[in-house]
Formats: structure tokens, C-alpha cells, sequence
């Protein structure tokens, strides 16, 4: 099962925006894989600012990790990571 972790800066996204967020990203899986809705996973996890870096140094944004079944081809990776960018 595809499985998302969106990792937020604490008391950045209300609960509304995290609807949002897992919406999109469900619907951006299930449009590109043709998976099924109720596979997808979507967890938040929040952080301080002081918890994530990129380079050593402190990451300015919000990160998305997706884990997702081996098989799906090269162009199917690309337009979930151009999506998801973008929905990011």
C-alpha cells in the first residue's frame, strides 16, 4: 500500500489543511497508479523547526516522504514527484 508521511513544522497546518493535503495526495496516487483510494495512507507527523535539516542546515519547508509498491515505472515516479511538488 502506498504510504505518505508529511512532515510539518508544530501547529503549522490546521486540521482543515490536513484534509486538504491527504485529499490531493490521494488523489494525485489514485490518478497516476489507478490504486485504489483506500490503499492510500497519509500520515502526519509534526516537528520544531530545529528537528529537520537539509545540507546541515535548518529546512525552510514542509516535507513529503512516499513509499509506494515496486513496479510502477519511471514516468509514473516522475509525474508523482512533479505533482506532489507542486501540491507541496
Amino acid at each position: 500500500m502506498p504510504f505518505y508521511t508529511c512532515f510539518a513544522f508544530s501547529d503549522s497546518l490546521s486540521a482543515a489543511q490536513k484534509a486538504n493535503i491527504a485529499e490531493e495526495i490521494t488523489r494525485i496516487h489514485t490518478k497516476l497508479t489507478g490504486a485504489p483510494r483506500s490503499f492510500v495512507r497519509v500520515l502526519f507527523h509534526e516537528m520544531q523547526s530545529s528537528d529537520i535539516f537539509t545540507g546541515g542546515k535548518p529546512l525552510p519547508c514542509a516535507m513529503i516522504r512516499g513509499v509506494i509498491r515496486a513496479g510502477r515505472s519511471a514516468e509514473v515516479k516522475k509525474q508523482l514527484l512533479s505533482e506532489l511538488w507542486t501540491m507541496l
